[in-house]
């Protein structure tokens, strides 16, 4: 497909509603304290959503009839919301279009000026404007934190998102198959990664295997851009030559490529970072690579430039530009024993031998240290205890049963999984910290709000249900007997569907479930104490029993769960 064929009428309006919906689920989070006290700030208006003005409002979208948002089966099982709500914009939008009636609108006269405008900022000069930086904090502590960029250009959001893709699916083809992340083919994912270690592991089941992991220290904030740009030209370079009809990368994808580099740097991030933390009054600073460590790497600086925004839409495939050169290092020459993975910038190497395993290990180290990017400095593993899992790199440490020698590590961990040394998985113990801190902090929000003035709560009776339902939705999803083995909104468990039941896996499941319905009760504690919730209110029969499908222990062993589709009539191709 052409670069400007990317630039479709309809493919610009789906990135527009991707992004209307994508502020409605955050407006979402915030009502939720608001709809429970009338205390909770309100600051539901700071989230202005760009979109809105190029998309018709809700009450005039034009619905889909009751039988397609629901599934033709005998249970009628409902449709992923945000599913029907794109079905019905782009409805409202096809509708307007047949009656030659969009540009009465005031949002269609607006959509119609905004593609166009779009696709003209393609064929002109590329200029792409600087991202607005706020700062997120990292170590309390130390009162450091990491900038995060924020492209308030819709134009440029859109323009950057479909290049992105572009130039993904062209590049693609160059990609090796131990490279999971921010791939065109759905078939590479983290879950897969993990998937394809596991097997590894079981088909040299009888062997202690040899284990180097490594992870890169400020990957996002220290990509070179002189580096980035001859990536780009080498991959650029060998798509042309593996193409039989010498298909070109379009240059106007390569200026948006240079206007991305060009819009952003580290030190950008850091002089807005310290204007940032002036306009809060707050102290500390932006957290950064000791000048030891930076000086070991380049010597000095001299003209380079550092730095691409991290979670930037061209971000991911730089990152998987830069380091294809170590990919192809570490595969060289080819090996089945050696099992080789990389997510982003993690990676995990695997072999038998020793020596061969070290040999990959420091084709990689060598490869991205000419690339200009750093490790983290690899620990010797001496022993076998729970701070094993607290380094980032790790010198090479063999993986096996531990009742065989003390420097024997059991669990290997990898993307939010650790995999035993006989294929058993569970949850990153850090990821289960995360969701047990995520489930107390949705409980104490509200005890805070009912300890400030009890007056304030808007319905008490329906305070129980809300945090409950809140709870669930967070861990298991919108889901009911009608959705086994399908899912309708992303939550927690559907990131870990790898999950099998075994001992160490089905008791942090249930650990998880028995610390929500521990929420539960210490806010129905606080209902009754402060008197707004009568003796046997939410007891007894009163209180429905939010079993499986609604407990976490209930999601191990359901393999990937569906994503349920929309029916062809009704997705309303523009």
């Amino acid at each position: 497909m052409l670069y400007n064929e990317y630039f479709s009428e309809e493919n610009i309006v789906n990135e527009l509603i991707k992004i209307r919906i994508a502020s409605a689920r955050k407006r979402h989070e915030i009502e939720f304290l608001n709809n429970i006290s009338s205390l909770a700030p309100n600051s539901v208006e700071k989230i202005a959503c760009p979109a809105t003005k190029y998309l018709p409002p809700r009450r005039k979208w034009k619905r889909p009839r009751k039988q397609f948002r629901q599934l033709p089966n005998a249970d009628k099982t409902p449709i992923c919301r945000d599913k029907i709500n794109a079905a019905a914009i782009r409805a409202t939008i096809v509708s307007a279009k047949k009656n030659n009636n969009l540009d009465q609108y005031t949002w269609g006269s607006n959509l119609t000026t905004f593609i166009q405008e779009v696709r003209e900022s393609i064929t002109g000069s590329i200029k792409i404007e600087n991202p607005e930086i706020f700062l997120q904090g990292k170590n309390r502590e130390k009162k450091t934190y990491r900038p995060i960029a924020v492209y308030r250009s819709l134009k440029d959001r859109i323009v950057l998102s479909l290049t992105a893709r572009y130039l993904r699916e062209a590049l693609d083809d160059n990609m090796l198959p131990c490279v999971y992340a921010f791939r065109s083919k759905n078939s590479y994912s983290y879950n897969k990664a993990v998937a394809d270690l596991r097997e590894h592991r079981i088909k040299h089941e009888s062997q202690d295997l040899y284990v180097a992991e490594c992870d890169l220290q400020k990957f996002f904030d220290t990509v070179n851009h002189r580096v980035a740009r001859q990536a780009l030209n080498n991959a650029v370079s060998k798509a042309n030559t593996r193409s039989k009809n010498s298909i070109v990368v379009d240059k106007k994808a390569i200026e948006v490529f240079e206007a991305y580099l060009s819009s952003y740097s580290f030190s950008y991030a850091q002089q807005e970072g310290k204007k940032w933390l002036q306009e809060h009054n707050r102290e500390g600073v932006v957290d950064w690579i000791d000048n030891k460590t930076l000086k070991a790497t380049y010597g000095s600086l001299n003209d380079d430039v550092l730095g691409i925004p991290q979670g930037g839409a061209l971000s991911p495939l730089i990152a998987n530009l830069v380091l294809a050169d170590a990919d192809e290092k570490v595969m060289h020459p080819p090996d089945p024993d050696l099992f080789y993975a990389r997510f982003c910038d993690d990676m995990i190497i695997v072999h038998p031998d020793k020596a061969q395993c070290q040999a990959a290990f420091d084709r990689y180290i060598n490869t991205i240290s000419a690339l200009k990017v750093i490790p983290h400095k690899g620990v010797n593993i001496t022993r076998y205890g729970s701070d094993v899992y607290d380094y980032k790199s790790k010198q090479l440490y063999i993986w096996g049963n531990p009742q065989s020698g003390k420097k024997i590590v059991p669990w290997v961990p990898f993307l939010g999984y650790q995999i035993k040394y006989n294929g058993d998985l569970r949850v990153r113990p850090s990821s289960i910290r995360r969701q047990h801190d995520k489930q107390i902090k949705i409980v104490s929000d509200i005890i805070k709000l009912i300890d400030e003035d009890p007056e304030s709560l808007r319905d008490n009776a329906d305070v129980m249900r809300k945090a409950q339902m809140k709870l669930i939705v967070m861990s298991v999803g919108r889901n009911d007997h009608r959705t086994k083995g399908m899912t309708l909104q992303p939550c927690w468990a559907d990131a870990f569907y790898l999950l099998e039941d075994n001992k160490s896996c089905s008791g942090q499941m249930r650990a998880l479930d028995h610390n929500r319905e521990r929420q539960v009760r210490r806010l129905k504690k606080r209902l009754r104490k402060i008197g707004r919730l009568k003796p046997g209110m939410m007891d007894g029969n009163s209180l429905e029993y939010y079993g499986a499908p609604y407990s976490y222990h209930s999601c191990i062993g359901q393999e990937k769960r569906r994503e349920v589709q929309i029916p062809d009539n009704q997705l309303y191709k523009l």
